[in-house]
C-alpha cells in the first residue's frame, strides 16, 4: 500500500481478482532516488512472493547506483583540496596522496579496504560502461573490482578497446567465468600483461596464517605457479586417497589436512611402497637358511678360493677330503626342495597387507601414521627447487 492508505492501480482488491501492490513498470526502474522512493512507500508485508523478489531486485539495482555515486565521491575527494567550511571549492590537477589515510577514518575501513575502493574510484571514469553497468544494477561492485584488476595491466591506451570487447557478454557472466572473459581479451589487446600480472604474483609468494575462531588457524602457501600447486596438491591426495582406502574413518579433506600437516612438520614416517621390504616371511625364510644341513654349507665352503700361503698340495687335500666325506652327509631330495623354494620366497617378498602398504596404523586425530608413497621424480640439483 501508498503512504495515503491506497493501492497502485484501479483494483482496490474488493473483487475476484488480487489488487496490484507495486506499480507498472517497477522492474524498469533504474537506480535513482525515483526507485528508493517507490521501495519506502510499499510495504513489503503485503507483498506476495513474487512481489518480494521485485523489490530484491530493485534493491540491489539501487544498491549499484549509490556504489557508483560514492566511487565518484571518493574520486572528487582525491582532487579536492582540504579546508575549511567556509572555504570556497577549489580542486588540484594532482590527486591527493594522503587519500587513502583520509578514507580510513572517515569510512570505518580498513588501509586494505580504502586501498582497493580508492584505485576502483579513481580508475572507473576511463571505462564509462563498466561505470553505467554498476549504477543499472547490471553488475555488482565485485565484478567491477575484478574487471578493473584485470583491464589495469594492460597499457592505457588499450583500456577502452578492452571494455568494448567484453560488453555486452560480460554482463551475462560471473565469477570465475566473468574474470576468464576479461583476462582472454586482456592477453589478446596485451600478450604481455598476461606474463607481467604472473611475474608479480610470483614475487610475492610466501606462507602466511590467519588465527581463526574456536581456537583453529588457517595456513596458506600463495604465490605459487598453477602447476606447482596442482603437483602439491596431487601429492597429498594420493596419499590421503591410499589412506583412505584402506579402512581409516576419516573423511578426505581431514585426512588431507593431516596429511599436509605432517608433511610440513616432519612428522610424516614416509615409506616407499615400491621398494622391497624386510618382512615376517623373509625372517623365517632366513632362519630356514640359516639351519641349512651341514652337508649345504660345506659345499659352499668348496666354492671358496683357498687362502693365500697355502700351497696346492693341502688345497687338493683338503679338496679330496671333502669329497670323501659329501656322499655320507649330501642333502636329501626333499631337502634340496625345501631350500630351493626358500630362496625363491626370499627372493620374491609377499604382497604387504593393504593396511602396511597404505600406512595405516595408531593414530589420533590430527595425526598420521606411516604414509605410503610412490616413487616420485626428484630435483636433479637445487636450482630446480627454484
Amino acid at each position: 500500500m501508498s503512504d495515503g492508505g491506497g493501492y497502485f492501480g484501479d483494483d482496490p482488491g474488493d473483487g475476484p481478482g488480487r489488487r496490484r501492490v507495486l506499480p507498472d513498470g517497477f522492474a524498469d526502474v533504474a537506480g535513482g532516488p525515483r526507485l528508493a522512493v517507490l521501495l519506502a512507500s510499499v510495504d513489503r508485508g503485503v507483498c506476495n512472493g513474487l512481489e518480494v523478489e521485485e523489490r530484491a531486485r530493485a534493491w540491489r539495482r539501487l544498491i549499484g547506483w549509490a556504489e557508483a555515486e560514492c566511487l565518484s565521491e571518493v574520486n572528487e575527494l582525491a582532487y579536492a583540496d582540504p579546508g575549511m567550511p567556509d572555504d570556497p571549492a577549489q580542486r588540484s590537477a594532482e590527486m591527493d596522496p594522503m587519500t587513502q589515510a583520509v578514507l580510513e577514518p572517515l569510512l570505518r575501513w580498513s588501509g586494505y579496504r580504502a586501498s582497493w575502493y580508492l584505485a576502483l574510484a579513481l580508475t572507473l571514469p576511463r571505462l564509462p560502461r563498466t561505470r553505467a553497468a554498476l549504477a543499472s544494477g547490471g553488475l555488482e561492485v565485485t565484478d567491477v573490482r575484478a574487471i578493473v584488476d584485470r583491464i589495469t595491466d594492460a597499457k592505457p591506451d588499450l583500456w577502452g578497446a578492452i571494455e568494448d570487447a567484453i560488453f555486452p557478454k560480460v554482463l551475462e557472466l560471473r565469477g570465475g567465468l566473468l574474470r576468464a572473459k576479461v583476462e582472454a581479451e586482456v592477453v589478446k589487446a596485451d600478450p604481455e600483461a598476461a606474463g607481467k600480472r604472473h611475474r608479480a604474483a610470483r614475487t610475492g609468494r610466501n606462507v602466511a596464517i590467519w588465527p581463526a575462531v574456536d581456537g583453529v588457524a588457517d595456513l596458506a602457501i600463495r604465490g605459487l605457479s598453477a602447476d606447482q600447486a596442482a603437483e602439491a596438491y596431487g601429492y597429498i591426495d594420493a596419499i590421503a586417497r591410499a589412506v583412505k582406502s584402506a579402512g581409516d574413518p576419516r573423511k578426505l579433506s581431514q585426512l588431507r589436512a593431516d596429511i599436509a600437516f605432517s608433511l610440513l612438520s616432519g612428522t610424516a614416517d614416509l615409506v616407499d611402497c615400491s621398494a622391497p621390504t624386510a618382512t615376517t616371511d623373509q625372517g623365517d625364510n632366513q632362519a630356514v637358511q640359516d639351519t641349512a644341513p651341514h652337508g649345504r654349507a660345506g659345499t659352499e665352503a668348496d666354492d671358496q678360493t683357498p687362502a693365500e700361503g697355502e700351497s696346492e698340495q693341502q688345497s687338493e687335500e683338503q679338496v679330496q677330503g671333502d669329497s670323501e666325506q659329501r656322499p655320507a652327509e649330501a642333502e636329501s631330495p626333499q631337502e634340496q626342495d625345501d631350500a630351493r623354494a626358500a630362496r625363491r620366497r626370499a627372493a620374491s617378498p609377499r604382497r604387504r597387507p593393504a593396511r602396511e602398504r597404505a600406512g595405516v596404523g595408531r593414530h589420533r586425530p590430527g595425526r598420521v601414521g606411516a604414509l605410503c608413497r610412490a616413487p616420485v621424480p626428484r630435483p636433479r640439483s637445487a636450482r630446480q627447487l627454484v
